[in-house]
């Protein structure tokens, strides 16, 4: 007795919208990685659908890791330049190594793109 079972085939774009939004997390620390591989897993997770009607449960993950690898990495943005703006500590250690690594503080790095 034979029976024909369809098995769900792979979703390549599903799969890889779900890899991306994984790295988004992981490299959160980078800033604009995250932020670039999470827009481009979204926007895979959504093709991924194609013309079916629900989208598979990899593509949903791959959108969750996405927007959760972006929100991570704006959050961090943002408090690190709050940190800068309003600690002082924050703002000396800051300057000491960007000072070891360039050789100038952030505000004269800064201050040598402005026009004299």
């Amino acid at each position: 007795m034979e029976t024909n079972v369809r098995r769900p085939q792979p979703n390549n774009m599903a799969s890889a919208a779900c890899v991306m939004g994984l790295l988004s997390i992981v490299l959160v620390q980078t800033v604009l990685i995250p932020l670039f591989l999470g827009s481009i897993a979204i926007i895979i997770a959504v093709l991924s659908k194609g013309y079916d009607t629900k989208m598979t449960g990899q593509a949903k993950a791959g959108i969750v890791t996405s927007l959760l690898g972006i929100t991570i990495a704006i959050v961090m943005s943002a408090t690190s330049i709050w940190m800068y703006m309003n600690d002082d500590l924050f703002r000396a250690e800051t300057n000491k190594t960007f000072q070891e690594l360039t050789g100038m503080t952030v505000e004269e790095y800064s201050n040598s793109f402005s026009a004299e």
